[in-house]
Parts: C-alpha cells; structure tokens; sequence
C-alpha cells in the first residue's frame, strides 16, 4: 500500500544518508511526496506531464516517442531472458541495439552503429557478468540488474561479479560504480561512465 511505501522510501533515505540515489517505481505521488525520482514503464509515461527520472522501452518506436518527455534515463529491454518477466520475448542484442540507436539518433532508422554515444540508456533483463563485453560492444555503457544479483544466496558477492567486468575496457579512462536501489522492483544499478568524446 502507499503509505508503507512511503514510510519504506523514507527510512531508506534516512539509513543512506545521500549515499546513493533512490527511485520509486511506478508511483509518482509517493516520489514527489519524498523528493526523489520515480521510474515509470512506457505506457505510463505516454500520460506524464512531470519529470519522469527514467522509462523503460522495449522498441524503436518506443525510442523515437521518448525523445519528446524530460527524462534522464532510459532502461532498455527486456535484453535476455529473466525470470523477472517470464512471458517476455527479449529482444536480442540486435534488437536492443536498435532501440539504442534509434533513442541515440531521433528520427532515424537502419543498423546501428558499433557504439552509441548515448550515455543515458541501460541495458535491462537478464543481464549476467558474461553479457557485459557483448553490451559494451552493442553500444550501451550502464546494465540494470536484478535476478543476477537478488536471486544469489549471498547478492553482495553476486553484485561484486559485475564490478570487474564493467570497469575493464580500453575505451574507458574512468569508471564510477554506483548502488541505486529501486524500490518497488529491488533494480540494483552499476554504472560504467566512459569519457566524453
């Protein structure tokens, strides 16, 4: 219920003492009630008229609409398989590509580049250590995790995996690992922050 959100959000805020950033999902009044961001699905985000802190997309079209809302951060996906969302037909690499071009370059349409210079998109779903080299290689510089790491018996050591694999690349000059905890759905977030061009 909301007000057991709300007092969750706020006891969060209140143990990581501005630590880390914390987004609400899907529920707008309890993220302005708060002060912090929220996080809203596609569908929902079509009908806001705030400021949404990120979108999740799933296609091209989704991609090129986006481009029009104030958002900072787009979760693109779902990528691979997850038990997250089992009824989902994930999109690929290529078919997230796409989409991550298609955000980095409104109005466009064709096969993407090797990389993208949009910096703002996270690949999503059923990302493992083992995909992180594949995404880099897609174009997308940050991973949203959350079955990879909340599904482990031990999720610090889980967490831990992903850290080397996103901070090793000779593309990037340098790194900034961050734990962004999603309240709602429990999306814990590395970031791999590459040098301006």
């Amino acid at each position: 219920d909301d007000r057991a959100m709300h007092d969750l959000v706020w006891r969060l805020l209140c143990s990581i003492e501005g630590r880390a950033e914390v987004i609400v999902n899907g529920r707008p009044h309890i993220a302005e009630a708060c002060s912090i961001g929220v996080h809203l699905p596609y569908r929902d985000a079509e009908q806001f008229t705030g400021h949404a802190r990120s979108v999740s997309i799933h296609s091209q079209e989704e991609a090129q609409t986006i481009e029009q809302k104030t958002i900072d951060m787009v979760l693109i996906g779902t990528i691979f398989p997850t038990s997250c969302k089992p009824d989902v037909v994930p999109l690929g690499l290529a078919g997230a590509s796409s989409v991550l071009y298609s955000l980095a370059n409104p109005g466009s349409a064709g096969v993407p580049p090797a990389s993208s210079t949009c910096k703002v998109a996270y690949a999503v779903g059923g990302i493992l250590p083992s995909h992180i080299p594949q995404l880099i290689d897609a174009g997308f510089y940050c991973v949203a995790v959350r079955s990879g790491i909340l599904s482990d018996p031990q999720p610090d050591v889980a967490a831990g995996r992903y850290c080397p694999i996103l901070c090793a690349g000779e593309r990037c000059a340098q790194y900034a690992s961050s734990c962004t905890v999603w309240r709602g759905n429990s999306i814990i977030v590395y970031d791999r922050i590459c040098p301006k061009t």
